[in-house]
C-alpha cells in the first residue's frame, strides 16, 4: 500500500550505521584487503566523519590510517591534511611513537618539493631519530627537501643511499617490485635532469628502464638526454627503436625531430615535427580527450625551431609557418580547456616573433640585442634556453651569420 511504498528500504546485509566509526573502519579494512582502495577510502572517510559528529577526540591511528589510504590514492592534498591533523592533535602526546614517526615521513614525502621543504626536513630529522626505517622513496624525498633547502652534499649522499636500497632491493627480492623501482628511478632521473646533472639523469633511466622494459617513457627521456650529452647516434638509435614500436607516438617522433634538427638535418626534422604534430591530433581525437594536447604544443614549438632555420627563398615561407605552428599549438590548448599551457604558449610566440626581429636586424647592433633580450626573458619563464652560435664555423658549415638553438627540456612532470 502507499503506507509500505513511502517507508525507507531496508539496510542491505550487515552494513554498519553510518553513526558506527568503529564499524565503518572494520568494512573499510576489509575493502582495503580486498584492494578495494576506493571504498577503502569512503569508508574511513566516513568513520572520522562520524566520530566528529559524535564529538570524540581525533583518532590518531584512524585518521593516520585514512591519510595513508588517500595517499596511496594519489590524493595527495587530502593526504597531508590529515597526516597533519593526526600529528598536531592534542591525542598525538599519547599516541605510540614509531606511528607518530611513520607519519612524518609520509608528510614529509608530501612537502618535500613545495614551498615547505624546511618542515620536510625538519619530519625526516624527527623520524631518523626516532630510528625509522627510510625506504629508498623516502630517502629520495629527504634528498629533494635538502636540495631545495641549499643543502648539496647532503642531498647527493641520500640519494645515493636511496639508489643503493633500490638495487640491493632489485638484487635480492625474490620477485622485485618493479613498479616501485620503476617510480623510483624515474623520479630520482627526473630529478637528476632538472639539476642538468645529465650523466646521473642517463644512468637512473637507463636503471628505469632495466626494471621495466615496456616503459617507454624511460626511452624517450633517454632520446632527450643523450641529445644534451652529444650522443646524437644513439638519441636517433633511441627514438627509432621506440617508433618502431609505436610509430604513432608523437612524442617520440618530436624528439627524433629536434635531435635531426641539431645534426643539421633540417628538411628532415621538419618532416618529422609535422608527422608529430598530425599523429598527436589524431591521437587525441581518438581518445575524446586532451591527454596528448601537451604533445601538440611541444610538437608545434620543435617544428617551429627547425623551420626558423631554413635558408633560401623559402625563409619568409617558413617563418610564417612557424609563427603558424605555435599560434596553431596555443590555439589547441584553449580548445582543451589548458589555459595555463596556453598561456605559456603564448609567452612563446612573442618570443619567436623577438627572434625573428633579431634576424632581421642583425646589422644594427641595439635593435638586434633588444630583440633577443626579449626573447631570451619571455623563454626564461618557460625554462627555455635560447643560445648563439656563429653559422660559419667549420663544424657546423652553412651560411654566415648566426644560428638560434632552442634547448628545449621537458617539464617536471613525464608525459605519456
Amino acid at each position: 500500500d502507499a503506507g509500505d511504498a513511502a517507508s525507507p528500504p531496508p539496510p542491505q546485509g550487515d552494513a554498519p550505521p553510518a553513526s558506527d566509526p568503529k564499524q565503518l573502519a572494520e568494512a573499510g579494512l576489509e575493502h582495503y584487503r580486498a584492494g578495494r582502495l576506493a571504498d577503502a577510502v569512503e569508508h574511513y572517510q566516513a568513520a572520522a566523519d562520524a566520530e566528529a559528529e559524535l564529538g570524540s577526540p581525533i583518532n590518531v591511528q584512524l585518521v593516520g590510517m585514512l591519510a595513508q589510504l588517500q595517499d596511496a590514492a594519489g590524493q595527495t592534498a587530502e593526504a597531508s591534511a590529515n597526516y597533519e591533523l593526526a600529528l598536531n592533535c592534542p591525542a598525538a602526546r599519547s599516541a605510540p611513537p614509531a606511528i607518530l614517526a611513520k607519519m612524518k615521513v609520509k608528510l614529509g614525502v608530501a612537502l618535500c618539493c613545495g614551498t615547505r621543504s624546511s618542515e620536510a626536513v625538519e619530519l625526516f630529522g624527527a623520524a631518523m631519530a626516532a630510528k625509522v626505517p627510510f625506504d629508498f622513496h623516502a630517502r629520495h624525498a629527504h634528498g629533494m627537501a635538502l636540495a631545495k633547502n641549499g643543502r648539496a652534499k647532503d642531498a647527493d649522499k641520500e640519494w645515493e643511499i636511496a639508489r643503493q636500497l633500490a638495487e640491493s632491493q632489485l638484487a635480492e627480492a625474490e620477485a622485485p617490485d618493479a613498479a616501485a623501482l620503476l617510480q623510483f628511478h624515474t623520479n630520482l632521473g627526473q630529478t637528476y635532469f632538472n639539476q642538468g646533472r645529465m650523466e646521473d639523469a642517463a644512468t637512473s633511466f637507463e636503471a628505469a628502464y632495466k626494471a621495466d622494459k615496456k616503459e617507454l617513457r624511460c626511452l624517450d627521456m633517454l632520446a632527450t638526454i643523450y641529445m644534451h650529452l652529444g650522443r646524437v647516434k644513439k638519441s636517433v638509435t633511441t627514438s627509432n627503436a621506440i617508433l618502431r614500436r609505436a610509430p604513432d607516438r608523437a612524442l617520440t617522433r618530436g624528439n627524433l625531430a629536434l635531435t635531426l634538427g641539431r645534426q643539421g638535418k633540417l628538411k628532415k626534422a621538419v618532416s618529422e615535427a609535422q608527422r608529430a604534430i598530425e599523429d598527436a591530433a589524431e591521437a587525441a581525437a581518438a581518445v575524446g580527450a586532451d591527454d596528448h594536447v601537451p604533445d601538440v604544443a611541444y610538437q608545434a614549438l620543435f617544428l617551429a625551431t627547425w623551420m626558423k632555420g631554413v635558408e633560401g627563398r623559402k625563409k619568409a615561407k617558413n617563418l610564417g609557418l612557424a609563427e603558424a605552428a605555435l599560434t596553431d599549438a596555443e590555439t589547441r590548448l584553449r580548445e582543451a580547456g589548458r589555459e595555463e599551457d596556453a598561456d605559456k604558449f603564448a609567452v612563446r610566440l612573442g618570443a619567436w616573433k623577438s627572434i625573428v626581429d633579431f634576424t632581421q636586424t642583425q646589422s644594427e647592433e641595439g635593435a638586434a640585442n633588444g630583440a633577443l633580450r626579449r626573447a631570451s626573458s619571455s623563454l626564461a619563464q618557460l625554462g627555455d634556453a635560447v643560445s648563439l652560435a656563429p653559422a660559419n664555423d667549420k663544424a657546423r658549415g652553412g651560411p654566415p651569420g648566426l644560428v638560434l638553438e632552442f634547448d628545449v627540456r621537458y617539464g617536471a612532470t613525464l608525459r605519456q
